[in-house]
């Protein structure tokens, strides 16, 4: 179970807290709260006028934490019908794949821009890409894929390239059988 806290109206008291427009809150900890017996629900109102706590479902949302769970919703392996995740039926693996995305990845701008389209992951295990590495549209990652742009190298991925079980360290290594 998870669940999300929403702060509406004003701090009642600043003297103890330094908070902004965002509150952070352990998700653990107020779960620990909920389910104490020294702690009652309205505990929460003697800090925040008009607070509320919701529980929301896991099964409701994805955490993206990082440009890689970005990658692994807007690719071909989810859907959202009504903001409701769905993962795509055609994936055997029960598990996401692993991926890792180097620092040129980080920033979610720059992430955008180094993808035409998200490749298609539905295949894939596990993908780990460092350096100046770009994606061409219609790119498919299937098994194991390392991608490793060697310093002031640029790497692109052609379109319709199909990735499977590669070890890509230059750029040769794209222009050769796929």
């Amino acid at each position: 179970m998870c669940f999300w806290i929403f702060f509406a109206g004003n701090l009642k008291s600043k003297e103890n807290l330094k908070f902004t427009d965002t509150v952070w809150v352990s998700m653990n900890s107020i779960e620990s709260l909920m389910h104490s017996s020294l702690v009652e629900s309205s505990a929460i109102s003697e800090f925040f006028d008009q607070a509320s706590a919701i529980s929301v479902p896991k099964s409701r949302y994805l955490p993206v934490e990082a440009t890689s769970d970005l990658l692994l919703y807007q690719s071909d392996l989810y859907s959202f019908d009504e903001g409701i995740p769905t993962r795509s039926s055609a994936r055997t693996n029960p598990a996401d794949p692993l991926i890792e995305l180097g620092p040129e990845f980080a920033d979610v701008t720059e992430f955008h821009g180094r993808f035409k389209s998200m490749p298609s992951i539905i295949e894939l295990d596990a993908l780990e890409v460092t350096g100046d590495v770009w994606f061409g549209s219609d790119v498919t990652l299937k098994g194991k894929v390392s991608i490793h742009a060697r310093p002031d190298v640029k790497m692109v991925i052609p379109d319709g390239a199909v990735l499977e079980n590669r070890i890509i360290t230059r750029p040769r290594d794209v222009e050769g059988p796929l």
